[in-house]
């Protein structure tokens, strides 16, 4: 999966996280997001990004 894609479903979580009126829904996306952040910081570190991005939500 590439950075795009994972920025994509990071948002997507984060955004489902948001509208979900279920506490377990709510978590599960947020479980979702916050593995897309790391996903996202590890590929960045591996970029050579020397300051990753923080990727903040969920």
């Amino acid at each position: 999966m590439d950075l795009n894609e994972l920025y994509s479903r990071h948002q997507l979580s984060v955004a489902r996280a948001a509208g979900t009126a279920s506490v377990t829904g709510r978590e599960v996306y947020q479980v979702c997001a916050r593995s897309y952040a790391e996903r996202i910081a590890q590929l960045q570190w591996r970029s050579g990004v020397v300051r990753p991005t923080v990727v903040i939500g969920a």
